[in-house]
């Protein structure tokens, strides 16, 4: 019932036994049901039959009852890959259960029932193709801003269930309140920016390195931020040239080598149905540069979303943006990679056009780390353990790349 390829099992068969005769799990006894939760640990890395079942029905009973272990429907949506959440996501969807979730919302339910709907409303939440129908399943109970969850926003004394809702709300637009003032985009300005003119006169060499890459392209480390579909060839590390990567790209390399200031650079390469989410960039180095994508290849709906505001790529054009403010990028097509050059050069920006919140916390842990009271010693922080070791495989001087 839940995967093709788990072995048959004496509670696996029970479980079958009782779906099929009932249709339902709410008929379990509390010992089946628990039997049935630690099954569904298996769902990780197994391919999914996305049908109305036993998936969809250990997902409607949320948090109904947890296991020893804490397996509830959340953990089940929270280990799937990324195809096998959207399978489920798209049943989940089509059989009503977002909006059975919702209901629950409005009938005041409490507890770890109510914390797990929050759960597996975020992760849906995260989906770009999914998270409008949790505003869609609120505007049918006469709520199409969220009021019930501003309430239990408000109400609630869990750190993790107010950030939960606060993911939800920006990931649904249920609050615009939650974007900040600044200047997330940026004009693609000749005048300002007149190395632009080169890299357009490049293009078809560029383009054709990039694809001639697809050999060597190395997995994004952090999975936090996508899961799979995310592919990287990377020419400037954080200042740090390095070499071979540029050898493979010649002509591109060359043509980076005269824009100033460049710290990092990397041909990006988003597999069809991936999505990166939400997120900002790194503590004590993101406030210092600003971006740019030039678009390589790029099939229809390909979008870059930055503090609320999408753009699409277009191909031999450029997205100019502040990676302070909390951004994402989708690839809507079945078939076609997208491919962009996204690089940083260093740019001054006052405060008040920087993200505020990313600021404030990014002096924070400056200052956790050792930094002085403003915030202006060292800078050897903002590198994660998976991107130290995304560059060490790279063969990037970490060291080096720590004290820049």
């Amino acid at each position: 019932i839940l995967v093709g390829n788990m072995p048959a099992t004496d509670d696996a068969k029970r479980i079958s036994e009782l779906c099929a005769e009932e249709g339902t799990l709410s008929v379990l006894s509390e010992d089946d049901w628990l039997s049935f939760v630690e099954l569904s640990q298996h769902l990780t890395g197994a391919k999914i039959v996305a049908e109305e079942g036993a998936v969809v029905s250990l997902l409607i009973e949320c948090g109904r009852i947890q296991s020893k272990e804490g397996a509830t429907a959340a953990h089940v949506l929270a280990n799937l890959s990324a195809h096998e959440k959207e399978e489920v996501t798209r049943v989940l969807v089509s059989s009503g259960i977002v909006s059975a979730w919702v209901d629950a919302l409005f009938n005041d339910v409490i507890g770890k029932q109510r914390q797990h709907i929050i759960r597996c409303l975020y992760y849906i939440s995260e989906s770009v193709w999914f998270r409008y129908e949790i505003p869609k399943a609120l505007t049918k109970k006469g709520d199409p801003i969220g009021n019930i969850l501003i309430d239990i926003y408000e109400s609630t004394d869990s750190e993790n269930e107010r950030n939960r809702i606060e993911e939800v709300r920006y990931n649904c637009e249920l609050d615009t309140g939650l974007y900040f003032p600044g200047k997330p985009w940026y004009e693609v300005s000749y005048e300002e920016f007149p190395w632009l003119s080169l890299l357009e006169e490049a293009f078809e060499d560029i383009k054709a390195e990039a694809l001639s890459l697809q050999d060597k392209l190395i997995e994004h480390p952090e999975k936090n931020i996508c899961t799979e579909g995310w592919k990287l060839h990377v020419l400037w590390a954080f200042e740090e040239k390095l070499q071979q990567n540029c050898e493979a790209c010649p002509k591109t390399s060359e043509v980076l080598s005269k824009v100033p200031n460049v710290t990092s650079a990397i041909f990006s390469f988003l597999k069809p149905r991936a999505h990166i989410k939400p997120h900002v960039g790194y503590y004590q180095y993101s406030e210092g540069i600003i971006r740019i994508h030039m678009g390589l290849s790029v099939p229809k709906g390909c979008a870059l979303k930055v503090n609320g505001i999408a753009k699409e790529w277009k191909e031999k054009e450029f997205l100019i943006f502040d990676d302070t403010f909390r951004h994402e990028a989708w690839n809507p097509s079945h078939t076609e990679t997208r491919a962009v050059l996204m690089f940083d050069i260093l740019y001054e920006v006052s405060e008040e056009n920087r993200n505020p919140r990313f600021l404030e916390k990014s002096k924070a842990k400056l200052q956790a780390m050792g930094g002085d009271k403003e915030g202006k010693e060292n800078k050897s922080a903002f590198l994660t353990p998976a991107l130290f070791q995304g560059l060490k495989a790279l063969g990037a001087d970490i060291e080096k790349a720590k004290q820049q």
